[in-house]
C-alpha cells in the first residue's frame, strides 16, 4: 500500500526509521513509516478510519520521541506509538490551538510543550495528563508574550519570553516550583543553542553565554545579529 495523495509532512526519526504524516483517501490523516525503500514504506495507522479528515484537524508538529515511544498531537488529542500501532491518550484542554510555531521536547520523564497561541508552557506525562508551568499573568501580557524556542541544557529547559521591549530568560526542570526566571533583558532575546558547557543567546547588540548560574558577554557590536542556531559545535552571528 502506498500513500494515496498528498506530500509527506512532519518527518521524525524513530527506531532507525522515518515516520511521517500524509493525506489518504477522502482527505484523511495517516501515519506512515519507511526504512528508505519502497517495500519498507508502510502505513502504521489510519487516523481517520471513516475515510474523512477528522475534526481534530491536521498535524502541526512533527512527532516527538520520548521514553521509547513516538508521541504526536492532532487537534487537542495526544497519541503515542510503539512503531507498530497507535494509542490515543484522549483530549486535553491544554493542547487546544496548537499551531505550527509551537515547540516541544523531551525532558526526563516529561514532555515540555510551548504553545504560543495559548501562551502556555505545558508539562505532559506519559499518560497524557498535563500541567501548566508558565502562563503570563495579565491580559496584556497574554496578548504580547512570545517565546522563540525551547533549549535543553544541563537538566533544564530554557526559554526566552519577550513582552514589548522587555525580555526574560526562564528555565524549568519540568515542575512548577522549578520554573524560574534567570535574567531580565531589554529588547528581544534569542536562544542560539548549546556549545560545550555553555548556553549561548543573543540580545540586541550582545552575544551572551551562561553556565546556568551567571551570564558573561562574548561579543558586543552595533547591529549584531544571530545568523544560525548551533551547527557542528558553532553558532554564527554577524556584527
Amino acid at each position: 500500500v502506498a500513500p494515496q495523495s498528498g506530500a509527506p509532512s512532519h518527518l521524525s526519526e524513530f527506531q532507525e526509521q522515518v515516520f511521517f504524516f500524509t493525506q489518504g483517501d477522502g482527505d484523511a490523516v495517516e501515519l506512515w513509516k519507511t526504512s528508505g525503500t519502497p517495500q519498507d514504506t508502510v502505513r502504521v495507522a489510519d487516523l481517520s478510519p471513516d475515510g474523512v479528515q477528522p475534526a481534530m484537524g491536521r498535524p502541526q508538529l512533527s512527532p516527538l520521541v520520548h521514553d521509547s515511544s513516538l508521541f504526536f498531537i492532532l487537534g487537542d488529542q495526544l497519541f503515542k506509538s510503539d512503531g507498530t500501532q497507535v494509542v490515543g491518550l484522549g483530549a486535553n484542554e491544554n493542547l487546544k490551538n496548537i499551531g505550527p510555531n509551537a515547540a516541544w521536547l523531551s525532558l526526563d520523564d516529561k514532555i515540555l510543550l510551548w504553545n504560543p497561541d495559548s501562551q502556555r508552557l505545558i508539562a505532559i506525562q506519559d499518560n497524557g495528563e498535563s500541567q501548566v508551568l508558565y502562563a503570563p499573568l495579565g491580559l496584556d501580557d497574554f496578548r504580547e508574550a512570545r517565546s522563540n524556542e525551547l533549549v535543553s541544557f544541563e537538566g533544564h529547559v530554557y526559554f526566552a519570553i519577550s513582552q514589548g521591549n522587555q525580555a526574560d530568560l526562564w528555565r524549568t526542570d519540568g515542575t512548577r516550583v522549578g520554573t524560574v526566571k534567570v535574567a531580565d533583558f531589554t529588547g528581544e532575546t534569542t536562544l542560539g543553542g548549546v556549545i560545550g558547557d555553555s548556553l549561548v543567546l543573543h540580545n540586541q547588540d550582545t552575544v551572551w553565554r551562561t553556565d546556568g548560574n551567571s551570564l558573561t558577554p562574548l561579543f558586543s557590536g552595533s547591529d549584531t545579529e544571530l545568523i544560525s542556531r548551533e551547527i557542528e559545535g558553532h553558532i554564527f552571528f554577524r556584527g
